[in-house]
Protein backbone atom coordinates (compact mmCIF):
# COMPACT_ATOMS: atom_id res chain seq x y z
CA UNK A 1 0.00 0.00 0.00
CA UNK A 2 1.24 3.40 -1.01
CA UNK A 3 1.89 5.84 2.10
CA UNK A 4 -0.24 8.77 2.27
CA UNK A 5 1.40 12.09 1.00
CA UNK A 6 0.61 15.31 3.23
CA UNK A 7 0.47 17.94 0.92
CA UNK A 8 1.74 21.12 1.93
CA UNK A 9 0.29 24.46 0.41
CA UNK A 10 0.73 28.45 0.57
CA UNK A 11 -2.35 30.46 -0.14
CA UNK A 12 -0.28 32.75 -2.64
CA UNK A 13 -2.48 36.16 -1.73
CA UNK A 14 -0.02 37.77 0.35
CA UNK A 15 3.48 37.92 -0.06
CA UNK A 16 6.69 39.72 1.14
CA UNK A 17 9.60 40.86 -0.81
CA UNK A 18 12.63 43.02 -0.20
CA UNK A 19 12.62 46.51 -1.12
CA UNK A 20 14.68 48.61 -2.91
CA UNK A 21 17.00 50.96 -1.24
CA UNK A 22 16.18 54.46 -0.43
CA UNK A 23 12.85 54.01 -2.00
CA UNK A 24 8.97 55.04 -0.41
CA UNK A 25 6.23 52.55 -0.96
CA UNK A 26 2.95 53.91 0.20
CA UNK A 27 0.08 51.49 1.33
CA UNK A 28 -2.25 50.32 -1.48
CA UNK A 29 0.44 51.57 -4.16
CA UNK A 30 1.02 49.05 -6.90
CA UNK A 31 4.45 47.29 -6.67
CA UNK A 32 6.98 45.57 -9.41
CA UNK A 33 9.66 43.44 -8.88
CA UNK A 34 12.94 44.94 -10.85
CA UNK A 35 15.62 42.21 -10.25
CA UNK A 36 13.95 40.79 -7.96
CA UNK A 37 13.70 44.20 -5.16
CA UNK A 38 10.03 46.00 -4.86
CA UNK A 39 9.50 49.39 -6.13
CA UNK A 40 6.36 51.46 -6.85
CA UNK A 41 4.96 50.58 -10.03
CA UNK A 42 6.15 52.33 -13.00
CA UNK A 43 6.79 52.19 -17.33
CA UNK A 44 9.79 50.24 -18.09
CA UNK A 45 10.41 47.39 -19.90
CA UNK A 46 11.53 44.06 -17.48
CA UNK A 47 9.43 44.96 -14.47
CA UNK A 48 6.86 42.15 -13.16
CA UNK A 49 3.66 43.28 -11.38
CA UNK A 50 3.44 41.30 -8.35
CA UNK A 51 0.18 43.13 -6.26
CA UNK A 52 -0.63 45.93 -3.63
CA UNK A 53 1.47 47.35 -0.71
CA UNK A 54 -0.16 46.60 2.50
CA UNK A 55 1.71 48.69 4.28
CA UNK A 56 3.86 51.72 3.85
CA UNK A 57 7.49 51.28 3.96
CA UNK A 58 10.46 53.25 3.34
CA UNK A 59 13.89 51.13 1.97
CA UNK A 60 16.82 51.10 4.18
CA UNK A 61 20.61 51.87 2.72
CA UNK A 62 20.78 48.46 0.92
CA UNK A 63 17.82 46.70 -1.28
CA UNK A 64 16.08 44.07 0.58
CA UNK A 65 17.25 45.82 4.37
CA UNK A 66 13.32 46.14 4.41
CA UNK A 67 10.55 44.10 3.28
CA UNK A 68 6.97 44.85 2.01
CA UNK A 69 3.86 42.35 2.49
CA UNK A 70 2.10 42.90 -1.07
CA UNK A 71 -1.49 41.19 -1.66
CA UNK A 72 -1.88 39.80 -5.18
CA UNK A 73 -5.42 40.35 -5.90
CA UNK A 74 -7.36 41.54 -8.65
CA UNK A 75 -6.68 45.17 -8.92
CA UNK A 76 -8.22 48.63 -10.14
CA UNK A 77 -6.05 50.36 -12.45
CA UNK A 78 -6.79 53.83 -14.05
CA UNK A 79 -7.35 53.72 -17.89
CA UNK A 80 -5.08 55.11 -20.05
CA UNK A 81 -5.99 58.40 -21.82
CA UNK A 82 -3.53 57.63 -25.00
CA UNK A 83 -4.14 53.92 -25.33
CA UNK A 84 -7.13 52.88 -23.63
CA UNK A 85 -8.14 49.27 -22.63
CA UNK A 86 -11.23 48.08 -24.28
CA UNK A 87 -13.96 45.80 -23.25
CA UNK A 88 -12.92 43.39 -25.67
CA UNK A 89 -9.67 43.30 -23.70
CA UNK A 90 -10.69 41.07 -21.08
CA UNK A 91 -8.65 37.93 -20.94
CA UNK A 92 -5.91 39.57 -22.57
CA UNK A 93 -2.29 41.30 -21.24
CA UNK A 94 -2.41 45.07 -20.54
CA UNK A 95 1.08 46.97 -19.68
CA UNK A 96 1.65 49.05 -17.20
CA UNK A 97 2.34 53.05 -18.00
CA UNK A 98 2.69 54.36 -14.96
CA UNK A 99 2.14 53.97 -10.93
CA UNK A 100 -1.57 53.70 -11.36
CA UNK A 101 -2.24 53.30 -15.32
CA UNK A 102 -2.37 50.45 -17.37
CA UNK A 103 -2.51 50.56 -21.22
CA UNK A 104 -3.58 48.44 -23.82
CA UNK A 105 -0.33 47.88 -25.70
CA UNK A 106 3.20 47.86 -24.69
CA UNK A 107 4.25 50.64 -26.75
CA UNK A 108 7.00 48.94 -28.79
CA UNK A 109 8.38 46.98 -26.15
CA UNK A 110 9.10 49.98 -23.62
CA UNK A 111 5.92 48.80 -20.70
CA UNK A 112 5.75 45.98 -19.06
CA UNK A 113 2.57 43.29 -18.06
CA UNK A 114 0.43 44.03 -15.11
CA UNK A 115 -1.38 40.91 -15.78
CA UNK A 116 -4.45 39.68 -17.08
CA UNK A 117 -7.99 41.95 -17.86
CA UNK A 118 -10.23 40.63 -15.56
CA UNK A 119 -12.93 43.57 -16.44
CA UNK A 120 -12.79 46.85 -18.07
CA UNK A 121 -15.65 49.33 -16.42
CA UNK A 122 -16.43 52.83 -15.68
CA UNK A 123 -13.92 52.55 -12.57
CA UNK A 124 -11.34 51.63 -14.30
CA UNK A 125 -9.57 48.38 -15.82
CA UNK A 126 -9.73 45.57 -13.31
CA UNK A 127 -6.39 43.52 -13.91
CA UNK A 128 -5.40 39.99 -12.33
CA UNK A 129 -1.52 39.60 -11.67
CA UNK A 130 -0.33 36.82 -14.03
Amino acid sequence: MARQRQSVTRDGSLRNFGVKADTLIEENVNVVLNNGIAEPARAGPGLIFVGVARQTIAGGLADGDERVVVARLITLWENSETDPVELTAIGQAVFIEDETTVAATDAGGTLSPAGTVFDVDASGVWVQPN
